[in-house]
């Protein structure tokens, strides 16, 4: 008389898919912490430079001067009064004045001269941003004309590196050219890679 199929797994199958599942999870596991760091890397970068892109373009669309400016704030999820010009925030105000001490956590209490606004949020909290000018100094801002070229001033924002604490992870740096162009470069590519700065 032939036996029924069993039903289920052996423990011997069972015990091997879990060997196996180990294996892959000890094997891909840093490689996707390291992917999500570059991704979070890259997108807090992207994000800055869309808003130097959107500064430029509402400089030219005002024909006045306008000013991009990094504000941190307490709470990296939203604007609150205690926002002020900082070196080392992905949180931006594109803005005619000075935003320091002027925003508010209800964009529609904003101040009229505030034209777009970007809270970086919690996912850039491990991101570390360094804004500086010509000669490596500590930058917060950069204004543009209304041809939308870089207003010379000693202090205005030339590079932003934007690196993580974890080994292995990509370091970018966004750079402004005089003429108000902004570009993303990969600070660890080759000379002869694209990407490279």
């Amino acid at each position: 008389m032939l036996r029924p199929p069993s039903l289920g797994f052996s423990l011997i199958e069972l015990m091997t898919t879990i060997t196996i599942l180990a294996i892959l999870t000890a094997v891909v596991g840093p490689a996707i912490g390291s992917w999500m760091i570059n991704t979070r890397t890259r997108s807090a970068a992207e994000a800055v430079l869309t808003g130097l892109q959107k500064t430029r373009m509402e400089a030219i669309r005002r024909n006045q001067t306008v000013t991009f400016w990094l504000v941190s704030s307490t709470d990296p999820t939203q604007f609150d009064s205690s926002c002020a010009a900082s070196s080392a925030s992905g949180s931006w105000v594109i803005s005619s004045s000075d935003p320091s001490g002027k925003c508010s956590s209800n964009p529609d209490t904003k101040l009229a001269e505030f034209y777009d606004w970007h809270s970086a949020g919690k996912s850039s909290k491990d991101i570390l941003i360094a804004a500086m000018d010509n000669a490596a100094n500590a930058a917060s801002s950069v204004k543009f004309d209304s041809l939308g070229q870089v207003v010379s001033s000693g202090n205005a924002i030339r590079t932003i590196d934007f690196t993580t604490n974890s080994d292995g992870t990509r370091r970018l740096r966004l750079l402004i050219s005089s003429i108000g162009s902004a570009r993303l470069c990969d600070r660890d590519a080759g000379a002869t890679d694209p990407r490279a700065c």
